[in-house]
């Protein structure tokens, strides 16, 4: 199973960078230093996440939303839904929210 994906952050505008699926925790890099200091590297731990919602980013593209029990939420931008979703799945708890 790819364990690393390229996706956008939704925050502060969207920053490209890649979805790490580690061993405690699933970790976003941003790809450009230019990104703000707090989406550089954004790091979500498995058992924390409470659900997977599908979402959009800008009105089309399809993205997921991860909701964590703190109520935090982060908005990825990707083109793998599906694939990131079933990496997520087989690691956490968290429940995918979208049918299927």
């Amino acid at each position: 199973m790819k364990n690393v994906f390229n996706v956008g952050l939704c925050k502060q505008g969207t920053h490209g960078g890649k979805l790490h699926m580690e061993e405690g925790s699933v970790v976003f890099r941003a790809s450009k230093p230019t990104a703000p200091a707090d989406c550089q590297t954004l790091e979500l731990a498995y058992a924390d996440m409470l659900r997977i919602h599908p979402a959009k980013a800008m009105v089309v593209l399809p993205a997921i939303k991860l909701v964590m029990q703190d109520g935090a939420s982060h908005t990825f931008r990707t083109l793998r839904q599906k694939a990131i979703v079933r990496a997520l799945q087989s690691r956490s708890n968290a429940a995918w929210e979208g049918g299927e």
